[in-house]
């Protein structure tokens, strides 16, 4: 109590180096260690005090986690370690099945898709087809009906359609 009194943090430094000091201790007004170097103002003294009890606070809640440890806590760490390990494994085997999975998926929506490609175009050529041949058939009939018609023309006597020529004139005959 009298190092912190007097603010020296290289007398209280070296008392926390120590065993057996009592932290908890109160002066005779009820006042703690801490209480005191903030009443007169020992800043530096306040500081240490508090960061050493939350190191000891830490320091025994930690002991108590380890003390809750089972005694066989190596065993229980290996057999963890062994969980993970086939876990890991199971997972990777998942993981490697849903690939191939994706892969022949992949391969038989690209099949498909070139299948429907290839019926696609197929239609569309027959189409083309079809209507080229249409095309040619009309043509053909039309080419047809336009023949007659000039070989009807040019087979048809003059005789037969006489044409009157402004030239001709009956007075110019003899």
């Amino acid at each position: 109590m009298v190092a912190v009194e007097s603010g020296h943090l290289s007398h209280v430094e070296e008392m926390a180096k120590m065993d057996g000091v009592d932290w908890e201790t109160k002066n005779k007004k009820g006042e703690s260690l801490e209480d005191v170097a903030r009443k007169m103002k020992h800043g530096a003294v306040l500081e240490f005090l508090e960061q050493r009890k939350y190191e000891a606070v830490a320091e025994v809640a930690t002991v108590a986690r380890v003390a809750e440890l089972p005694a066989n806590a190596l065993e229980a760490f290996e057999a963890l370690e062994v969980k993970q390990s086939e876990e890991k494994e199971e997972l990777n085997t998942c993981l490697e099945k849903e690939k191939e999975e994706f892969e022949k998926k992949q391969i038989q929506e690209k099949e498909d898709f070139e299948k429907n490609q290839s019926q696609e175009k197929n239609e569309l050529e027959e189409k083309q087809n079809n209507a080229q041949s249409q095309i040619h058939q009309e043509f053909n009939i039309k080419m047809s009906k336009l023949e007659m018609k000039l070989e009807a023309l040019v087979t048809s006597p003059a005789a037969d359609h006489p044409t009157d020529h402004p030239t001709d004139h009956p007075t110019d005959h003899p």
